[in-house]
């Protein structure tokens, strides 16, 4: 009552942050780590097929592509429904542990069903594929 309640919003603000910076990922924290928002090198296999897709394409891509490309209109996260659904582009990343649990030959087995489909292969690399609705 009264005064602690008046100041009641802004401990809670203040644990908030407290709480984020000791435990949580943020830029000034002792656990941020800058790696983990950095690209990875393998990606660049497939940069320049990525860049040619148009802007109006429907796209589903597996979950660590899918971040990449949060900006399009037409997205859809494969991980999670593993279907094609009505995308022109289909992007796959063997090191999504959702659908393929780093499990090559499951990569493998799932790309060739989504070619089975009517898709071709436009790029790929490194456990990534670029595919295209013929």
């Amino acid at each position: 009552r009264g005064r602690a309640r008046d100041l009641a919003p802004a401990g809670v603000v203040a644990a908030s942050l407290l709480f984020a910076f000791l435990y949580g990922d943020i830029p000034p924290g002792p656990k941020f780590d800058p790696s983990r928002f950095t690209p990875e090198a393998r990606y660049g296999t497939i940069a320049r097929a990525l860049e040619e897709i148009p802007a109006s394409a429907r796209v589903t891509a597996s979950d660590f592509v899918a971040a990449q490309l949060a900006h399009r209109r037409f997205l859809s996260e494969y991980s999670y429904q593993r279907t094609c659904g009505d995308a022109d582009y289909v992007i796959l990343d063997a090191a999504d542990p959702q659908t393929f649990l780093g499990d090559r030959a499951r990569f493998d087995q799932e790309r060739a069903a989504i070619r089975a489909l009517g898709y071709e292969e436009v790029a790929s690399g490194e456990g990534l594929s670029v595919l295209r609705r013929r």
